[in-house]
């Protein structure tokens, strides 16, 4: 029995001994698959790793350096074929060879993307179009774990990696593009203080994300963006949202992304125009760049006005530098505004002309300018005549004039380095500071029946009333001691009475001549008289200058036949002036008879133009004494008729012709009346006709406020083709009138004029706000749109930033031209026109740039300070990483970058030159142009959704919220935040920003990819349409806006009907479209409005980038044994791969030359052979700034 149990013993032991045998082996096998898993993973993710090393070194080489630009494979939709598959790779160009007027020859560079060597080629566009094929040889790399549609999945093709003749593994990766996608991080701490909200409409913080449709998420992303490292990683940010935010826009919303401040088309880094601009004027005119023309302005007469004068500040004898230049003819060159003139329109903001101690200075208050004329004085000479300074010194009015009946070709002018003109003694100087001054919309002369008393005896005399409109366009108010005109040789009609002789009681015929035609003789001058106090024009308003009535005390005054009639003119509106004009024998009509006034204008033979000249006229002499307007007047016996050379600030010469001619007609209007109706002397004259010249406006049938320019310095028929009677965007007529109330001059005692919609009720507005003065630092290029540019008004205006074209160049594929001359105006040729708009963008986009950077002691509006006092307290503050209130920058997306292990010092010295501080920042967000995702384009564009407004209405500063609807900068600070047509402030709706971001993708794909920020904003040096797009006509954002349709409710506009002006009709793909004359008005929509709010942003190519890789283990069998992914986001860096000094461009040596060939406008600078060929070859050192590996459920 006992045997029998330990059996059993012996058997349940053995059982015991086999299952733990067994269990050992199993658990044997276990760690041997571990093991060998293990080691397929580490194979696997080694192979990524190795993926990523492949990936950044295709990166480094292709984008590392400069002059190249980025953008998504799905850009090619519109122009070649593209696989879908492959719609979401980063495709590479350079920049280096690309020529603007071959816009479509472009370079490309690679794909980034893995391919199989030998079997595929990156380097070609065509790759985009090829199949990738079956799942077995490709990855996937972005998922369902990123993406929640199927569409936007994104798969590389896997290449072998080959160890012992065998497969040990594969690896896949795709380089994305962070910077066409929207980037809702601030990166920083953006206070909510004053000076803050003064940014909001020039420099928005981050993109709008509540434009995605994750309005629930704003608040909190508010509070969580700036921490996040990666868009993917987003989802801890917004809790409870299970991570759809990330997979409902990995490719169109990022987080943190940086962009350097690169030239693509020259290489190296833009220069800061806020540096340059912030220095004093002495430091500023050191700066070799912006003085290298070889041109200096004459100023040698600032000895003889007064001491003064020969201060910096009114440049006495500075040398000039040009933005552009375009070459016309043989050497001949049309130049553009000096950098002098840029720098003192973005210095407006300092108030420096109002700090200025000089004996004629006037007294503003804290929110008004002093009007001003151009800098340096070239309306003075200095001479001491009886009479006051005057003399032949030329200002640009003098485009015009004629030294004997007019055979001087103006057209060479404005080509010539300097503009001396007929016997003039000196050149125009070119402005270096622009006139800030009221703008001439109207003149008026009523004329009609009056009865004069001459000793005692009654005569019939001419009623003459002249009246002028004038108009403040800005956005501030301005003072002025006084405003007035000047009229030489005035002959602008004839005068003819039909009479009963009271003497003999015969019919006579006397001619009412109003000048001698000899120098000065039979001149008017209507002048404001100086108050205690200065004039002021509010922001927009519009006041019309009456005649001041006569004083009955005194016998009436007469229109001075072989003299100067000094009248005075005042903005209490009155009709009836009391002055009078007479023929040479007095004109006695017998009671009880018919007596006619004929008024005609000159005779078809005669080629003389009536000039009117308007000037500010200060209440001082250049010594400080007190001046009298009255009898301060020019000389009778030294000056032409069309010379407007005066010791005042000149506004603007306005040249008409009144001849009969065969394509203007003629003018002629009478009436006839029985001498008793005639009023008495003193009494309103009994009105006959009105000679009425004014600016046309949207009631008309041009765009005057961009195809011709309102401030213009000169008005002239020749100015575009003669073949009107002052010009295409004035008008000139003749009326019978019965009384001058009919003329609808004022509307208010207080003499409130009328323009903008028209010049009368219900079209006309009593206030126009077009331009801005600058209030606070400018962040944007296209916010120079404000600037006066343009010396004639066929010139344009609202230049840098829009694309218009010079409505008198009939080719599109030009920038420079002529209009045939239609009539004979003294033999003098029209005037060279210019794209005004095309040279400046071409010169500025990519070549500059503003950092905000500002200092001071000026307040900005509202009273509110700098900052930083110094240029070394805002240099130190950089490199600090100054953040929130403590920021040196007025832009509150600029971004210090720390990259530099160089001393301090040597930081600090290159922050404070405006060269090199490009090497230190980077822009929060900066968005790449050639985006195609409709989304980020929206979230850009829509940036300023919800944001405080500033405003300066009457001249302070107040914000006001603008809900939801997204807002434009035409002003960085409009006068009003309300939305009116000509003063306010313009949103959008977001579903005008919808259809704008559509349209947008629509003209990237269209002409893409941009091969800088110029190609982006400019037309196309192209003829015809590509896409259903007329390139050539507008730029891609304005194309946008107006295929959208965002002006079509634009009120006031209607289509422009001028004969002569080029580009109409604009096919905008879906539409024709005609231009409608309230292009340009405050309410229309200009592309420059948008950039002016995201143009510190844009960039052509990108610096951030999210590279995604797969690596995989393979057995013995070729089967797939691990799969690992990994991604990591690199930043592009300013640091070199070879550290150097060296730039890669430098001065052209063909600029300047003697000879003027060449052009300077395409080929001012040339590349640097001495920089290293590792830098040339693979540019800027990119930085890995996050890596993480990704499960298969994040893919």
């Amino acid at each position: 029995m006992r045997s029998g149990f330990s059996l059993v013993i012996t058997l349940m032991m053995m059982v015991l001994l086999a299952t733990l045998a067994l269990g050992l082996l199993s658990l044997s096998s276990v760690t041997l698959r571990s093991t060998q898993a293990g080691t397929n993973m580490a194979i696997a993710r080694s192979n990524a790793r190795l993926a990523l090393a492949i990936a950044l070194g295709q990166l480094q080489r292709t984008t590392g350096p400069d002059q190249r630009v980025t953008a998504r494979a799905e850009i090619l939709e519109k122009t070649a074929k593209l696989n879908p598959e492959r719609r979401f790779m980063t495709g590479v160009w350079g920049s280096s060879k690309w020529d603007p007027t071959r816009p479509d020859d472009k370079t490309f560079v690679e794909w980034l993307v893995s391919t199989i060597p030998g079997t595929e080629d990156p380097a070609v566009t065509s790759f985009a179009a090829t199949a990738l094929g079956d799942d077995k040889t490709v990855a996937t790399i972005v998922g369902t774990g990123s993406v929640a549609s199927p569409d936007e999945q994104v798969k590389a093709r896997l290449v072998d990696i080959h160890a012992n003749g065998k497969v040990s593994g594969r690896y896949a990766y795709v380089t994305f593009d962070n910077n066409v996608k929207a980037d809702f991080a601030t990166g920083g701490t953006i206070p909510d203080d004053t000076l803050a909200k003064l940014s909001r409409l020039s420099a928005a913080p981050r993109a709008a994300i509540d434009l995605y449709g994750l309005a629930e998420l704003k608040d909190a992303a508010s509070k969580s963006t700036k921490t996040l490292v990666t868009w993917n990683t987003s989802a801890a940010a917004f809790p409870g949202n299970n991570g759809i935010v990330p997979r409902s826009t990995f490719h169109d919303g990022t987080a943190n992304t940086l962009s350097l401040f690169t030239d693509v088309r020259n290489g190296g880094m833009r220069a800061d125009l806020s540096s340059a601009f912030e220095q004093e004027i002495g430091d500023f005119n050191a700066i070799n760049e912006f003085h290298n023309s070889g041109e200096t302005n004459d100023t040698s007469f600032y000895s003889t006005v007064g001491t003064a004068y020969n201060a910096p500040e009114f440049y006495k004898g500075a040398k000039l530098g040009y933005l552009y230049e375009i070459p016309v003819g043989g050497s001949n060159r049309l130049r553009g505004p000096t950098w002098d003139l840029l720098r003192n329109h973005y210095r407006l903001y300092k108030r420096d002309h109002e700090a200025l101690s000089w004996p004629r200075a006037i007294t503003v208050g804290t929110d008004t300018f002093a009007a001003r004329g151009e800098m340096p004085m070239s309306y003075s000479s200095g001479l001491n005549q009886t009479n006051g300074n005057y003399s032949w010194r030329a200002s640009p009015g003098v485009l015009y004039s004629k030294a004997s009946k007019g055979t001087y070709q103006s057209m060479n002018l404005l080509e010539q380095p300097y503009n001396a003109a007929a016997s003039l003694t000196g050149p125009i100087n070119r402005p270096t500071a622009e006139r800030i001054a009221p703008v001439v919309t109207r003149f008026t002369l009523a004329l009609g029946l009056v009865k004069r008393y001459n000793s005692g005896v009654e005569e019939l005399g001419v009623s003459f009333d002249p009246y002028v409109t004038v108009l403040n366009p800005y956005n501030v108010p301005i003072a002025f001691d006084s405003f007035g005109m000047f009229i030489s040789k005035m002959n602008p009609v004839r005068l003819t009475v039909n009479y009963t002789d009271a003497d003999t009681g015969t019919q006579k015929v006397a001619n009412v001549v109003l000048s001698a035609n000899y120098y000065t003789q039979g001149s008017l001058s209507m002048r404001m008289p100086v108050k205690s106090s200065p004039y002021v024009l509010q922001a927009g308003e519009v006041k019309t200058i009456s005649p001041e009535r006569v004083d009955k005390s005194v016998v009436d005054q007469v229109i001075k036949y072989s003299g100067i009639t000094p009248i005075h003119g005042t903005f209490d509106y009155n009709e009836g002036s009391g002055i009078v004009a007479t023929g040479q024998t007095p004109i006695k009509v017998k009671t009880g008879t018919q007596v006619t006034l004929e008024i005609r204008g000159r005779t078809s033979g005669d080629t003389e133009l009536d000039h009117m000249i308007f000037s500010l006229y200060y209440g001082k002499n250049h010594s400080g004494t007190t001046r009298n307007l009255d009898t301060d007047v020019p000389p009778t016996n030294n000056m032409f008729a069309d010379t407007d050379i005066f010791d005042d600030p000149f506004v603007t010469k306005v040249s008409f012709a009144t001849h009969d001619n065969s394509s203007m007609g003629s003018l002629f209007v009478s009436r006839t009346v029985n001498y008793s109706q005639v009023p008495n002397a003193g009494q309103v004259g009994l009105s006959v006709g009105a000679l009425d010249i004014r600016m046309k406006n949207t009631s008309d049938d041009v765009p005057v406020f961009t195809a011709f320019n309102p401030r213009s310095a000169a008005v002239d028929p020749r100015d575009y083709s003669g073949g009107d009677r002052v010009g295409p965007g004035w008008d000139l007529k003749l009326s019978p009138i019965t009384d001058i109330s009919q003329l609808q001059l004022a509307t208010d005692p207080a003499g409130h004029g009328m323009w903008g919609g028209g010049v009368v009720a219900p079209n006309g507005e009593s206030k126009v706000v077009l331009y801005e003065v600058p209030r606070v630092p400018m962040t944007s290029p296209a916010q120079f749109q404000h600037a006066d540019t343009s010396v004639t008004s066929s010139g344009g205006s609202r230049h840098i930033g829009n694309s218009f074209p010079n409505a008198g160049i009939a080719s599109s594929t030009d920038i420079q031209g002529r209009r045939a001359l239609v009539n004979n105006f003294a033999n003098v040729g029209p005037q060279s026109l210019a794209d005004a708009s095309w040279a400046g963008n071409e010169a500025i986009w990519d070549r500059y740039f503003f950092s905000s950077l500002n200092y001071g002691t000026a307040p900005l509006a509202g009273g509110i300070g700098p900052r930083y006092r110094s240029l070394d307290e805002a240099a130190e503050a950089v490199v600090d990483a100054k953040d929130g209130r403590d920021s040196p920058f007025f832009n509150p997306a600029m971004r210090y970058l720390d990259w530099d292990h160089s001393s301090r010092a040597t930081r600090i010295a290159e922050v404070k030159d405006y060269s090199t501080i490009a090497m230190h920042l980077a822009i929060q967000g900066g968005f790449n142009i050639n985006s195609t995702s409709v989304r980020a384009w929206k979230a850009m564009l829509g940036s300023l959704r919800n944001q405080d407004v500033p405003s300066v209405s009457g001249g302070g500063v107040s914000y006001s919220k603008t809900s939801q609807p997204s807002g434009t900068g035409r002003y960085a600070m409009p006068e009003s935040p309300d939305s009116g047509i000509w003063s306010g402030y313009r949103s959008l709706s977001d579903d005008e920003i919808d259809k704008l971001a559509t349209a947008m993708v629509a003209q990237v794909k269209a002409r893409g990819p941009f091969m800088g920020l110029a190609d982006f904003v400019n037309r196309r040096l192209t003829s015809g349409s590509k896409n259903g797009y007329e390139t050539g006509a507008l730029g891609a954002m304005q194309m946008a806006i107006e295929e959208a349709g965002l002006n079509g409710s634009v009120k006031g506009g209607k289509d422009s009907t001028f004969g002569s002006m080029e580009h109409r009709t604009i096919n905008v793909g879906s539409r024709s479209m005609t231009v409608s004359t309230a292009t340009g008005a405050p309410q229309y929509l200009m592309q420059a409005d948008i950039l002016s709010q995201i143009g510190a942003k844009i960039t052509a190519r990108s610096d951030t980038f999210t590279i995604r890789t797969q690596g995989q283990a393979v057995d013995t069998e070729g089967n797939v044994a691990a799969s690992a992914w990994c991604e990591a986001i690199v930043q592009r860096t300013p640091e070199w791969t070879v550290p150097t000094t060296e730039k890669p461009y430098k001065p052209a040596t063909s600029y300047p030359s003697a000879s003027n060939n060449g052009n300077p406008l395409l080929t001012r600078w040339q590349p640097n052979t001495n920089l290293p060929a590792a830098d040339q070859k693979f540019g800027r050192v990119f930085q890995i700034v996050s890596f993480r590996w990704l499960k298969q459920s994040e893919v």
